[in-house]
């Protein structure tokens, strides 16, 4: 009787050991820094947009509006850019209010990008040109360097081997993105052997609850003494049900890309038109005043 009272006292604190550990595993120290110096990596991107006749040049809003319609996204900043997916460098593929008007004659224009960090609502507007995109990942992630504005992000690391790192998932649990959305990380430990010849690597299935809005895998370097850093090995994405990370290099400005939109016809009732047709409009990309307000300000200066 004695023995397996202290049997089941063994098998007992044990468990309560065993809990502990796992606890303390999931919640340590490492995995909290790892969250406070990588969170401010990601950025909420909205992408505001206008439709261009191209039978006569004119910017259509949508019902009276100056634009047809605001797309959000999640970037990842890194020195000198942020990468992007496509959803992004063409968020009208993405709306539903644009693939229901279904006509091939108005072409969507970026008019205004703005940013803001992740648990923020104050957008900040930048600088983006839609011709300066650079593939990481054929069209999966993309690298803007027009977007960076002087602006701090993560390094990354070029460095091949063995890594010690950390998966950094980026979860919320409605798939609808706005700018007021509040997502949570969640970090894993993952070991991954980069290789020079392998540009990216199919993760496990991420075992969260809730929906995967992007993912980052970083490992930690000593950047100076008694200075710890973390840096970008590669961006998640999805491919038929599966992650992969896309290892980041900043060799990604060898080839260019444009972003452009062509789509197909039907409900316009509720087009409003913005600018006048009479100059031709420029796919420039900053549309954010009406073409017949910008003659006027350029005939002042004159």
């Amino acid at each position: 009787m004695k023995k397996t009272i202290i049997i089941s006292l063994l098998l007992a604190s044990f468990h309560s050991v065993a809990a502990q550990i796992s606890q303390s595993l999931l919640n340590s120290p490492n995995q909290q820094l790892v969250e406070s110096a990588v969170k401010d990596a990601f950025v909420v991107l909205q992408q505001d947009y206008q439709l261009l006749d191209t039978a006569t040049n004119t910017r259509y809003g949508w019902n009276h509006q100056e634009l047809f319609n605001s797309i959000y996204s999640v970037g990842i900043q890194v020195k000198d850019g942020i990468v992007v997916t496509d959803r992004f460098t063409a968020p009208w593929k993405y709306d539903a209010r644009y693939q229901s008007l279904n006509n091939a004659a108005y072409r969507p224009i970026i008019s205004r990008t703005s940013y803001c960090a992740i648990g923020d609502t104050a957008m900040v507007g930048i600088q983006y040109d839609g011709h300066c995109s650079f593939p990481v990942k054929d069209d999966h992630l993309l690298f803007i360097d027009s977007v960076a504005n002087g602006r701090k992000g993560l390094s990354v690391d070029t460095a091949n081997g063995t890594k010690e790192g950390w998966l950094v998932w980026l979860v919320a649990s409605d798939t609808t993105l706005t700018r007021d959305m509040a997502p949570s990380i969640v970090t894993y430990r993952y070991k991954l052997a980069v290789d020079s010849t392998v540009t990216d690597y199919q993760l496990p299935k991420p075992s969260v609850s809730g929906h995967i809005l992007s993912g980052i895998y970083v490992v930690p370097i000593n950047s100076a003494i008694g200075v710890l850093d973390f840096r970008l090995i590669g961006v998640a994405y999805p491919n038929d049900d599966k992650w992969y990370i896309a290892r980041v290099s900043m060799q990604v400005t060898a080839s260019m890309t444009s972003s452009t939109a062509v789509e197909e016809e039907e409900p316009t009732m509720l087009l409003t038109p913005i600018t006048s047709p009479a100059t031709p409009v420029e796919d420039t990309g900053d549309v954010s005043q009406p073409e017949n307000k910008r003659k006027k300000k350029n005939k002042k200066r004159n």
